[in-house]
């Protein structure tokens, strides 16, 4: 893990100099930079990620040779032979798309973050980078969901239907991201209210994912059947887990959110509500990952925005309990998220991020 110690050190101490910057341009110079070591580490990194060699290598390769590749969306294999044009090497597909996904994820949090040095933090502790290494074409879609969101709270449409439809061609799942947001919006102009900042609804929700797991399990086949992902009923994909550490993790996140939302004495917001609504449905999806593996990963279109919302609601905290009480809700978070991290990622190497190689030794393992 050396290695993406020293990268989040060196990230955060320039996303710290950019905050204390008084100069504009400095600001922006050191923000910008504080993405480098995030962006190197996996543009150069060899056969990092579960799915570097068995999918990206492999689809490059037959492409390469002139050999379609069925279930690769149109958009990523475009991307795929723009790079075969430039080069026979696939280093260049890992250096592009690494490009595109830092560069979404960090231009959102100097955006929006209500602490830039937290949110940094959290994607690194939150192993969305290092899922990102695994997910590439996912972790594009996810990224760019993650940068579009202001343009669905503003209701620009174009924009939003723009990176929706972006997100689609790199990779399908997003569109399920499109529907439910829009069915929740639909449902907010209805009822006027945001349901799922109800934490009673939230409860009824989660209840009958739990009580309907067989009938979910065959609806979710069901859909899964009319896709590509066909591929994945009877595979040994097909299998459903609870896995209780994330599950338990966004309950808390999300009880914290509705605790801070009632405690403060400002006017609700469109963005404060959005939040908590992704954090609902995070936490719908990991309950449906008893029935299916693949609603796993649909939890993460919802859950990214947890570096934007942790700060966001600690934000509250200052004015709530006061400076120390929030040091300490920072404190609390920061050691739960690298107590998780630890299990996952460093004993169990979720994602296989372990032992990280670079291309230019590859025989050269950092342990």
């Amino acid at each position: 893990m050396i290695i993406y110690i020293l990268m989040i050190l060196m990230s955060l101490t320039f996303a710290f100099i950019s905050k204390k910057s008084p100069n504009k341009k400095l600001n922006i110079l050191f923000g910008i930079i504080s993405a480098v070591p995030f962006a190197f580490v996996s543009a150069i990194r060899y056969d990092v990620g579960t799915d570097y060699l068995y999918r990206y290598v492999n689809d490059y390769n037959m492409l390469l040779n002139n050999k379609d590749v069925n279930n690769l969306e149109i958009g990523f294999k475009l991307l795929d032979k723009l790079c075969i044009l430039i080069t026979d090497n696939y280093q260049l597909l890992f250096i592009i798309t690494t490009i595109i996904i830092t560069s979404f994820i960090f231009y959102t949090i100097y955006r929006d973050s209500k602490n830039t040095v937290l949110s940094i933090l959290l994607y690194f502790l939150g192993a969305f980078f290092f899922q990102s290494l695994n997910m590439v074409r996912q972790y594009i879609s996810i990224s760019i969901i993650l940068f579009s969101y202001k343009y669905f709270l503003d209701k620009n449409w174009i924009k939003w239907c723009i990176c929706i439809i972006s997100a689609v061609l790199f990779h399908t799942t997003s569109l399920v991201f499109a529907v439910i947001t829009l069915i929740l919006y639909f449902i907010k102009k209805i009822f006027k209210k945001d349901i799922l900042t109800n934490e009673k609804v939230v409860f009824i929700f989660v209840t009958i994912i739990f009580l309907g797991g067989p009938a979910l399990k065959m609806l979710v086949n069901f859909l899964l059947a009319q896709t590509r992902f066909v591929v994945y009923i009877g595979s040994g994909y097909d299998y459903g887990d609870l896995q209780i550490i994330p599950f338990t993790i966004n309950i808390l996140l999300y009880i914290m959110m509705i605790f801070i939302k009632k405690k403060k004495n400002t006017i609700e917001n469109t963005t404060e509500n959005f939040l908590i609504d992704m954090q609902a449905i995070a936490i719908m999806f990991i309950c449906l990952g008893r029935t299916s593996f693949l609603s796993l990963r649909m939890a993460y279109y919802f859950s990214i925005f947890q570096i934007i919302s942790i700060p966001y609601f600690l934000d509250y905290v200052k004015d709530i309990f006061g400076k120390k009480i929030y040091k300490i809700g920072v404190f609390i978070i920061i050691i739960i998220f690298s107590v998780i991290l630890l299990w996952t990622h460093v004993l169990h190497n979720s994602d296989e991020i372990l032992p990280y190689k670079t291309i230019f030794n590859k025989q050269y393992e950092f342990k």
